[in-house]
């Protein structure tokens, strides 16, 4: 295991609460889209532990960038979806009776 993986590992075991805390107070999110956010960033951060640079920043900076990041793109995910039209499905027959 890399000394990496390891810290990553270490991270979310002992700060993943604090990290959900961050996203739910920042983003005004419910607790159980906060834990999601944050094991997006997790494992988004694990596919991509090939590129931290530990002379860029602490590994914690770096996480709360990523955990930042997953919020931004929920809220946008969540507001574009919001603001597309329903689409009618075709079996659907709206019947209107006018009144007698």
């Amino acid at each position: 295991m890399s000394i990496h993986l390891a810290k990553l590992e270490s991270i979310y075991l002992t700060h993943t609460q604090r990290y959900q805390s961050f996203v739910r107070s920042a983003f005004s999110l419910r607790d159980d889209t906060a834990e999601d956010i944050v094991q997006t960033a997790f494992l988004h951060a694990l596919e991509r532990l090939h590129l931290y640079d530990p002379e860029h920043g602490t590994m914690e900076a770096w996480l709360t960038r990523i955990t930042r990041n997953a919020a931004i793109d929920h809220l946008r995910a969540r507001r574009s979806s919001s603001r597309r039209p329903l689409p009618l499905d075709e079996g659907i027959e709206l019947i209107y009776e006018p009144p007698s």
